[in-house]
This record gives C-alpha cells, structure tokens and sequence, in this order.
C-alpha cells in the first residue's frame, strides 16, 4: 500500500512538471521554427555536462577504431605497391611502343623519299619517249636526212 502511494505521487510529479515544461514550449515563439531547442523559455540555460569517466566501451570503441585506421593504411598501401607496379610494367611497353613509333616514322619517311625518286624516273623515261634528252631542255627535233 505505501508503495503505490509513492508511486502514485512520483506519478503525479512528473506529469505536473511535464506539464509544466510543455506550457513553457508551446508560449514560445522559436518552438515550432527549431523543433531541435529543448527548453525554449526566456531565460532558460541549457546546461551541457559531460562525464570524464572512462569505461571498458569507451576503450573497446577507441581500439576498434585504431585497429579498423591500421587495418586500412596497410590494405590502401599493398594496394598501391601493385599499383606501382603494374605502372612500371606500362612504362617499360610505352617505353618499347614510342620505339616502335620512331622506327615506323623512319620507314614512312625513306618510303617518300623513294616516292620522290620515283616519280622523277617515271618523268625522265617520259621525256626519253617523247624525245626530250637529258642534255637539252628543249624537245628533240629528228634530222631529216
């Protein structure tokens, strides 16, 4: 019996300063702009205190987040050793194909220098046809002996 009495006026406290709390929310002009402010009545001090214990979640957490730091520094640093081999690897093909490049641009360049040189023997043996020498540069006119 003395219990539910107790219980009956914890009951009745809290719902009264519930009440009260609730009537200093809605009297203000900011409560329904910033749902996120708690206390909202002139005056009202939002007192923020922190607990400077330290218990066996707080260290579980800081070592799980060292470990999940390490753990991720040396997979992104393998990863970037293969990385850094796989480049040296291309370097040494783009190496081999800028070669090849220059040998290509070597055939390509005798190749017109012998188009060259053709074209002007296909234009020799023309004026050899039609009568034109090497020595003169005029047509060559047969005798009519």
């Amino acid at each position: 019996m003395v219990c539910r009495t107790v219980i009956g006026e914890v009951r009745h406290a809290l719902n009264s300063r519930l009440d009260e709390l609730v009537e200093s929310a809605e009297g203000c002009a900011h409560y329904r702009q910033e749902p996120r402010t708690r206390a909202c009545r002139k005056g009202a001090r939002v007192n923020v205190v922190f607990d400077n214990t330290i218990n066996l979640g707080h260290i579980i957490s800081a070592v799980g987040f060292l470990v999940g730091g390490v753990s991720v520094f040396f997979a992104l640093k393998s990863r970037l050793m293969v990385i850094e081999v796989l480049s040296a690897g291309q370097a040494k093909v783009i190496d081999a194909i800028q070669d090849e490049i220059k040998e290509m641009r070597k055939v390509v360049q005798e190749q017109a220098r012998f188009d060259v040189k053709l074209a002007t023997l296909e234009r020799d043996l023309y004026d050899l046809k039609t009568g034109r020498g090497f020595i003169f540069d005029r047509p060559f006119v047969p005798s009519k002996d």
